[in-house]
């Protein structure tokens, strides 16, 4: 995996990714690099582009935390189309489909 280097971070901003890191029990670069794979997660996301089963696993932690709070749409090699959704979604369609019965 390549390696970035970040120079010139402000202080303060470093400051605060210290701190932050620290309330999450994670060292400093842990941090960092959790906070820019689930930046790149979500901005493909947003700009809905197709996430294949292979982007979802070399950052499925990522995926895992946006899942937490939306649903997450990959496809596999064969194009079938899946869904990560979150516990509370799934609840609500299994109570809607239960008062449909």
């Amino acid at each position: 995996m390549p390696d970035l280097t970040i120079p010139n971070i402000p202080g303060r901003i470093f400051l605060m990714l210290q701190s932050l890191a620290a309330k999450h029990n994670l060292p400093i670069e842990d941090y960092a690099k959790q906070l820019l794979c689930d930046a790149v997660a979500r901005a493909s996301l947003e700009a809905d582009v197709d996430i294949s089963i292979r982007q979802l696993l070399e950052n499925f932690d990522a995926y895992l935390r946006i899942a937490e709070h939306q649903s997450v749409f990959f496809f596999d090699e064969r194009g079938r189309q899946f869904a990560l959704v979150p516990i509370a979604e799934l609840e609500r369609i299994n109570s809607l489909s239960e008062n449909d019965a």
